[in-house]
This record gives C-alpha cells, sequence and structure tokens, in this order.
C-alpha cells in the first residue's frame, strides 16, 4: 500500500481488519462510480449523485493533501476541483435535461465532432497509435515502470542533481538504481509519463550522460500488472522498446 491512496489510513491505523475491508471495498468502487453517472441523468437520482460525486472528490483531495501532510501528485489537484464545478453547472438544477443542449444545432454538431474524437482513443491505444493518458487508461495499471541499473565503475561520472534519485540496493558488485518516477515525482510533484517514446527519450539521455563503458542498463515492467513481461534493454537496444 506504500503508493496507494489509502496509505495514510493504514500506517495510522496498522488493522489487519481494516486493511481487509478496505481492499474488498476497492472491487466495489468502480460500480458505484457507474451508478453515479446514471444517477445524474435522472431527475429523481440527480441530487444524490451530485452529492455522491463530490464526496468522492473531495475525499480524493484530502488523501492526496491532508490525510498525508503534504500534497502529492499536483496535477491531479486542479482536475477533481474542476470535476467538481463541472457537476454543479451542468446538473444542479433538477429539472435541467442533461441532453438538451442537443436542442441547439450548433452545440449538437460539437458533440458530435468531441464524440468522434473521444470514442476511438481506446482503439487507437490497443493499436499504439495514442497515449494511454488520453484513452481512458489513466488508471488501469498500463504505466510501466523504467529503472536505470548504473554499474558501480560509472558513479563517479553520474551527475551531482541525478543523486536524489539514486537508490543503493546494497548489491555485491555496487552498482545503484535510478528511478525515473522518483525523478518526477521530486521535481514536478507529477508521476511519470510512461509512453514508450518517452521511455526511448529518457533512455537515450541517460546514456548519452554517462561513459559508453560499462554502459547503463534498463528495467521496464509494468508494478501492477505482474504478470505483464518485464524486459531488461541495453543501451544498444534503446531503439526495440515497445511492444
Amino acid at each position: 500500500w506504500e503508493n496507494s491512496l489509502i496509505a495514510p489510513i493504514l500506517e495510522k491505523t496498522n488493522s489487519p481488519s481494516l486493511d481487509t475491508a478496505l481492499t474488498a471495498f476497492g472491487y466495489a468502487i468502480p460500480p458505484i462510480e457507474i451508478l453515479m453517472a446514471i444517477g445524474l441523468v435522472f431527475h429523481r437520482t440527480r441530487r444524490l449523485s451530485i452529492i455522491v460525486v463530490i464526496l468522492t472528490h473531495v475525499s480524493i483531495l484530502l488523501l492526496l493533501g491532508p490525510a498525508k501532510g503534504y500534497i502529492s501528485n499536483s496535477v491531479v489537484w486542479p482536475w477533481n476541483l474542476v470535476m467538481i464545478l463541472l457537476v454543479l453547472l451542468l446538473f444542479r438544477q433538477k429539472e435541467a435535461s442533461p441532453f438538451a443542449f442537443l436542442k441547439f444545432k450548433k452545440l449538437r454538431y460539437v458533440a458530435f465532432a468531441v464524440a468522434l474524437l473521444v470514442l476511438p482513443a481506446p482503439i487507437l491505444f490497443h493499436l499504439n497509435a495514442w497515449d494511454r493518458y488520453l484513452s481512458f487508461n489513466l488508471y488501469s495499471g498500463q504505466q510501466k515502470r523504467i529503472l536505470v541499473k548504473i554499474e558501480a565503475a560509472t558513479l563517479p561520472y553520474v551527475p551531482d542533481s541525478w543523486a536524489p534519485y539514486l537508490l543503493d540496493p546494497q548489491a555485491d558488485d555496487g552498482h545503484q538504481i535510478l528511478s525515473a518516477a522518483a525523478w518526477t515525482n521530486k521535481e514536478l510533484n507529477t508521476p511519470f509519463v510512461s509512453e514508450w517514446r518517452l521511455l526511448r527519450r529518457f533512455a537515450r539521455r541517460i546514456a548519452s550522460e554517462l561513459p559508453a563503458e560499462p554502459p547503463p542498463a534498463f528495467y521496464v515492467d509494468y508494478r501492477h500488472l505482474p504478470h505483464k513481461p518485464k524486459r531488461f534493454y541495453l543501451v544498444n537496444q534503446i531503439d526495440e522498446m515497445r511492444d
């Protein structure tokens, strides 16, 4: 749970039963979110759905900030605040129809244009033609992790600015690990965007800053999808980093 939203709660309570209960509740969240969306469509359930939506986003913000003692993942804060604002603007009038805008031809054309742009996104993602972040895959576990193995002989040549992001695994050969995720979280307070093209660019930049011998090596896996393949690339294989 060290990187999960509920980590602050579990760290403070240290309760196995609470851990089990929250894990079970996690499976109920997707159906609840679907019901929230459906509830916004119907007049009788709209007010309740608005309340649940607002509570959901407020809970996320609390878990990303006050519950931890610091604000993490800054990019998600405006996103959650805007979602609260949008649900109030679009659905606060109980008698209003969420499809009323379709009565206006100009808005109808805009809606159809947006739908044509959005609907193919998941298909294009699976064809490796569109980014995961833009394809409804933000929290699907598809994000990749890249770690750089830097040999002991190369460590004296590592730039000082990299030092905060190096991990010493106490290996017999003295190598250390550079984490791209730790780097972006520290400098930008946002996750690493793990598209293959960015992994390749990151790997080339790291390789260009270090001596050719001994070369760095790049380990790529899916932390949240352990059944997916784990890969190990050398410098001359950077162009092969892809599914």
